[in-house]
C-alpha cells in the first residue's frame, strides 16, 4: 500500500502510541510543527469535483478501500476503510510529479471544496523553511525532511540553486558545496530538491555513474 495511506491506517489504529513516538523523535531533533491555511489549488479542486461526483453516483471506485482508484494527473488516492466516509489523497503540488501534499478528507469536506464553499485547507508543516510537505495530519513523516536530516551531503542555498539555468550549473554548485560527494549522492540530492526537475530536467544517466565529483 502507498506510504501515505499505510501511515493513515497506522495513525487510526495506533493513534496514541504513534503520536507520542513521532513527536518524541521530532522534539529530539529540535523540530516543531505549525498549522497554516493554504488556498485550495485550482487543479486540486477540479480533481475533488470529479471525486465528489463519483461519490454522489455511488461509483465502485469510491466504495472500495484503495490507494489509487481515484486519480488524475495531479493527484491519486481512495477510500481508507470499507464502509467509511474518509478518503486519503496524495497531491502533486509542483510539476516534479512527486506528491508533497497528503490529505485525509471526509466526504462532506470533499463536497464543500468541490462546491467552492471551502476555499482553504488547514494543513500542518514543519519548521524547516524549505520543506514543501503539507498534511492534514500533524504526525505525518515527510520524505523531504527524512532525506535531508539523514543525508551525508548539504543542500546548496536557495538563491544559488535559483541562479542555475541548466543541470551542469547545478552539478557544479553541488560539487562546490560537497566536494567529497559522488554521482549517486548528487542524484539523490537532486531528486530530493523540490523544483529542480521541473526547471532543469531529469537527472542525466551519465552523471549517476560518476565517482567522486571533485
Amino acid at each position: 500500500m502507498d506510504q501515505f495511506l499505510a501511515l493513515a491506517s497506522h495513525c487510526r489504529n495506533n493513534q496514541t502510541d504513534w503520536k507520542k513516538d513521532e513527536w518524541k523523535k521530532r522534539e529530539d531533533k529540535g523540530k516543531s510543527m505549525e498549522q497554516i491555511s493554504e488556498p485550495v489549488p485550482p487543479a486540486l479542486r477540479l480533481f475533488l469535483q470529479e471525486v465528489a461526483e463519483q461519490i454522489r453516483v455511488g461509483s465502485p471506485s469510491t466504495k472500495i478501500p484503495s490507494d489509487d482508484l481515484l486519480q488524475c494527473d495531479v493527484a491519486y488516492g481512495g477510500l481508507l476503510d470499507q464502509g467509511g466516509t474518509r478518503y486519503g489523497f496524495a497531491y502533486f503540488h509542483s510539476a516534479d510529479r512527486r506528491p508533497s501534499w497528503y490529505l485525509m478528507l471526509e466526504s462532506d469536506q470533499i463536497q464543500k471544496i468541490a462546491d467552492g464553499i471551502a476555499t482553504e485547507l488547514l494543513l500542518w508543516k514543519c519548521d524547516l523553511k524549505r520543506c514543501p510537505t503539507r498534511s492534514t495530519m500533524p504526525d505525518f513523516q515527510c520524505s523531504y525532511c527524512e532525506f535531508w536530516e539523514n543525508a551525508s551531503v548539504s543542500r546548496p542555498k536557495t538563491e544559488e540553486e535559483g541562479a542555475c539555468n541548466e543541470f551542469d550549473d547545478w552539478l557544479a554548485l553541488f560539487t562546490r558545496v560537497n566536494p567529497w560527494a559522488t554521482g549517486v549522492d548528487a542524484y539523490n540530492a537532486y531528486r530530493n530538491t523540490p523544483g529542480l526537475e521541473e526547471r532543469l530536467g531529469e537527472y542525466p544517466a551519465y552523471a549517476i555513474h560518476r565517482g567522486r565529483l571533485a
